[in-house]
């Protein structure tokens, strides 16, 4: 689950895991112009969605037979799997972008409070997620809140140790808002993190 604020819907990578270049290797949560788009393996799975420029909270739960979309903690669309997914995982969680061996389709918006479960968080644990924070924090893999504001790491709060290495962007400042986290992409200063697109 993060948040995230988009300006431009061309096809941009918000979360990607895997190769981008190998077929059925990755997974991928992006926009396109009319979707929000999983690209799974052996298959797309494609949701209605409320992404703009304005804040919003999306939760991706995967059961193991159904993948459901929450937008600010409701349920907005779902999509039966049909084939297993089954990730190459000797590659790196990316933010904002493809994964490190395309580098391309950037996101030109935000990402902040990223988490990452080892188990599908029930409807109830997903609303509450929004304001408490109620899902068990054992189950807890990765929580990067996009707070650091200097240097080239990226802490993860879990307390797992999953911490990131920043490439090819530069922290632009603090800006104090409902949440003091954001990934900015290029073209718009207005947060934390510039990416630069290669």
């Amino acid at each position: 689950m993060f948040e995230v604020r988009a300006f431009d819907r061309t096809t941009v990578n918000m979360i990607t895991f895997g190769s981008g270049l190998v077929s059925n290797s990755r997974w991928s949560v992006l926009l396109e112009s009319t979707a929000m788009k999983l690209v799974g393996e052996y298959n797309d799975y494609y949701f209605s969605d409320h992404v703009g420029t304005s804040w919003i909270h999306v939760a991706m739960v995967y059961d193991g037979a159904t993948l459901s979309l929450y937008e600010d903690g409701v349920l907005v669309d779902t999509a039966s799997v049909t084939t297993p997914f089954a990730t190459d995982n000797s590659y790196d969680l990316i933010f904002g972008a493809d994964s490190l061996d395309r580098a391309d389709e950037y996101l030109d918006g935000d990402l902040r409070d990223i988490r990452a479960w080892n188990r599908a968080l029930s409807e109830s644990e997903v609303a509450a997620e929004l304001t408490s924070g109620a899902a068990d924090p054992t189950d807890l893999i990765g929580h990067w809140p996009l707070d650091e504001g200097n240097g080239t790491t990226v802490a993860d709060a879990s307390g797992n140790g999953h911490d990131g290495t920043i490439y090819g962007a530069t922290w632009t400042g603090c800006r104090s808002e409902e949440h003091t986290s954001e990934l900015q992409s290029p073209d718009h200063l207005v947060c934390r993190l510039l990416l630069e697109k290669k």
